[in-house]
């Protein structure tokens, strides 16, 4: 079974570091490059990771993991229902579009939508992220109960302590998260402004976060204010779709 673990650890880290080498996740992990290796040959033979160039050795998630995360979010029904609200959201900003969904105290990538423009900013499909550093996880986050947010937030110490803030920083901002109805990050990723809100299905439960995701020179306050409408407005009636059909979490 540890080498089952380790390889999920090893994918996860991917996930979390892509593009990355051996090298790196064995630090990452602080496990021997030798056990990293062979969880890595594990995964590469499954079809789970892939190398981002034949030349280099350098691992991303492959489509296979991309597709399970898109399972996922279909449990909850939100993924086709969402496509709409993003392309829109598409249209409209010129800017990439993300939708993520919870796990634990990261959050998963299933659907992007591409920006036009030449430069632009793309998450990998199947990526996971810190729920308490990115746009998407802060929104969920805020709307997680307080029993279930404390809890999580206790358990996973010291990943929070990685993102560089205290308890109460985090909690402040997700007050102003829950009041403004949006989440914001330029932390994530250096030189990147991506803004977010929640998708809410029945019982109140948050089953996803919608970002834009935009290159800071092109990001305004009157942008970063007309964006915050618009992906609010498009989580609103995603929601509104979902507990329309009376989808309900699984289990």
């Amino acid at each position: 079974m540890r080498s089952v673990d380790r390889a999920l650890e090893v994918l996860e880290s991917i996930a979390d570091l892509q593009p990355v080498g051996v090298s790196e996740i064995a630090r990452h992990l602080g496990e021997p490059k030798s056990s990293v290796q062979r969880a890595l040959d594990t995964l590469a033979e499954g079809r789970w990771i892939t190398r981002q160039d034949p030349s280099r050795p350098l691992w991303v998630v492959a489509v296979r993991t991309a597709l399970l995360g898109r399972g996922f979010a279909e449990q909850f029904g939100v993924g086709s229902l969402a496509l709409e609200q993003m392309e829109r959201l598409r249209q409209v900003t010129q800017e990439t579009i993300h939708l993520a969904v919870p796990r634990e105290a990261s959050v998963i990538l299933v659907e992007r939508l591409e920006s036009p423009h030449p430069v632009r900013y793309v998450e990998p499909l199947g990526g996971a992220a810190s729920i308490f550093l990115t746009a998407t996880g802060k929104s969920i986050l805020a709307h997680l109960s307080n029993d279930r947010r404390r809890r999580l937030i206790e358990h996973n110490m010291a990943a929070l302590e990685e993102v560089g803030v205290t308890v109460d920083e985090l909690e402040a901002e997700l007050q102003l998260v829950r009041r403004h109805g949006y989440s914001t990050t330029s932390r994530w990723r250096d030189g990147v402004f991506a803004i977010a809100s929640v998708i809410i299905a029945d019982e109140g439960q948050p089953v996803a976060a919608i970002s834009i995701s935009a290159p800071m020179s092109r990001v305004t306050e009157e942008t970063k204010s007309a964006y915050a409408e618009l992906v609010r407005d498009a989580a609103q009636e995603i929601g509104r779709l979902m507990r329309a059909r009376g989808r309900r979490l699984p289990g």
